[in-house]
């Protein structure tokens, strides 16, 4: 009996050491958030920690001092606001101070202030993918600066992200998807194409989004401070096939976003001087945007999980079923569209629909032989053909038959392993960074 009674009293305790643990070391620097993963606790879900995929905080340094000077903790874990469970997380983010790496957000190269505290988390592969967040907004200012709460990211820095779910009083809740029409490319470089890449020169930021696909999730007459929301995201990932990409969102159960069999870019194309396995995806849950309005926001956020499948979400814990979600397939064209605020000197179009002056067609014959290579092509073109064709066919105005490609500079025999690649290459209409989103058909 004496045995029995020990033994209830060890687990007794071990149980309160692992809710305190779970709470005492929630922190964006801590493994796993801080979440133990065999504690029972259903807030994070699905994430591994292996070096080159888990959590990770890039201002570690900053956040310290700055709680530390501040009194607060910016990233933690609660247990008396949750949607379900033991626990929460708990985001907090002054305007006051600094506690990113200044460069990267504090002080921006063209003036913008701004203020990041997120669970970072990366990187992964393609594929489908199914996530659940569940948010509720607290002291929050709604105001004509939009805030971002979840993005999809690339591990290439000088990269836009990809999708950002964003609040703000205009448009209340709504997604933006900046890879939805691809990149244009900005000769010499802008800002505006990333601004958080600090250890980038803005000469090498060329590759901007073209067209953004905003989509309205929640207008800001229904939006509720206090109160659980709770989405799903289903995204597919494929650079190999873009016209199979495509991205659903479910808010508290209804499909609010939908743009399957609509040829939308998702992942961004691995664009020359990039190599393949830099261009991962990454994923971000917080709080992140400007200082301008000198606001305090918080928000809790729990269940966020990330699985292969819709069964393995459990979603049943939340009051749905993947069932009635997946039955939803009607299309849902977006609400409107923004193009990034670019000075009107970049990315000047050619006087010929063929985009033929020299840097496009530099990097168009780069994303070429990349993307031969990756297939395993024979006999490409060489870099003394590329040249002699690229000098003998820029500002040429006119559609290239054959026999004027093969004088330009590539051989027959090449020409004849590649031609209707290598045409279309030379008569594409359009700039290096449309054509480098598919550069060989098959």
């Amino acid at each position: 009996m004496r045995y029995f009674e020990k033994c209830s009293h060890i687990f007794f305790l071990s149980a309160i050491v692992v809710v305190f643990t779970t709470i005492a070391h929630a922190d964006l620097n801590k493994a796993n958030l801080g979440i133990s993963k065999w504690s029972g606790d259903t807030t994070l879900k699905g994430f591994s920690n292996r070096d080159n995929e888990k959590f990770r905080n890039h201002s570690k340094k900053q956040m310290l001092a700055y709680e530390k000077e501040y009194d607060i903790k910016l990233f933690s874990i609660v247990n008396d606001e949750t949607r379900y469970g033991k626990t929460a997380f708990f985001v907090q983010a002054p305007s006051e101070g600094c506690y990113n790496r200044r460069e990267k957000d504090c002080q921006r190269k063209m003036g913008e202030q701004q203020k990041r505290v997120e669970a970072f988390y990366g990187s992964f592969n393609g594929g489908e993918h199914w996530f659940t967040v569940s948010i509720k907004f607290g002291d929050w200012a709604l105001n004509r600066y939009e805030m971002i709460v979840t993005q999809f990211h690339s591990d290439v820095s000088h990269y836009s992200n990809m999708l950002s779910l964003k609040i703000g009083r205009e448009k209340g809740l709504h997604l933006e998807h900046q890879s939805a029409n691809g990149f244009q490319f900005v000769e010499g470089g802008s800002e505006e194409c990333s601004g958080g890449a600090a250890d980038v020169l803005t000469e090498d930021k060329m590759y901007c989004p073209k067209l953004k696909d905003i989509y309205k999730v929640l207008p800001t007459d229904k939006f509720e401070r206090n109160v659980w929301y709770d989405f799903v995201y289903h995204v597919n990932f494929d650079k190999s096939n873009p016209d199979q990409e495509f991205i659903k969102l479910w808010l508290n159960g209804e499909l609010v976003v939908n743009n399957e069999g609509q040829g939308k870019t998702l992942w961004w194309p691995t664009m020359p001087g990039i190599e393949e396995q830099e261009n991962r995806i990454t994923f971000h849950f917080g709080i992140y945007g400007t200082k301008k309005d000198n606001a305090f926001h918080s928000a809790y956020f729990d269940e966020v999980h990330k699985s292969k499948s819709c069964e393995k979400l459990k979603l049943e814990r939340l009051g749905y079923n993947c069932k009635d979600l997946i039955n939803q397939t009607q299309i849902i064209k977006p609400t409107g569209h923004d193009t990034p605020d670019l000075p009107t000197i970049a990315s000047p179009k050619p006087e010929n629909k063929y985009w033929r002056d020299h840097s496009n067609l530099v990097q168009k014959f780069e994303c070429f032989i990349q993307k031969a290579n990756e297939l395993q092509l024979n006999n490409l073109p060489s870099e003394d053909e590329i040249k002699e064709t690229i000098e003998n066919i820029t500002d040429n105005k006119g559609y290239l038959r054959p026999i004027k490609i093969i004088t330009a500079g590539i051989s027959k025999a090449v020409f004849s392993d590649h031609k209707k690649r290598i045409t279309r290459l030379v008569n594409y209409e359009g700039d290096a960074a449309k054509f480098c989103q598919n550069p060989i058909l098959r």
